[in-house]
């Protein structure tokens, strides 16, 4: 009986973890206001950033891994509220 539910919770388990290595993002956050908007989207692996101002949109995706190009600024987290 024991063998039965550790080999069931070792199945859940391993199913969950393929869920959430396979999710691209974990957290996705926007907003909008007077003609500017705001796009966050990260997840395990990258960070994508949508800025749109004016009519011009400017998409950016980053790596975790990418130290030199990778930097969190916190002006977006607080346009965002997040």
């Amino acid at each position: 009986m024991d063998a039965k539910l550790a080999i069931s919770l070792s199945l859940i388990a391993c199913v969950l973890n393929i869920i959430g290595l396979a999710i691209p993002y974990w957290l996705a956050a926007s907003k909008s206001t007077g003609g500017r908007s705001v796009g966050v989207n990260m997840g395990l692996w990258s960070m994508c950033v949508h800025v749109g101002l004016l009519g011009v949109n400017v998409d950016e995706c980053f790596a975790y891994d990418d130290q030199e190009e990778f930097g969190t600024d916190n002006s977006v987290r607080e346009y965002l509220d997040i």
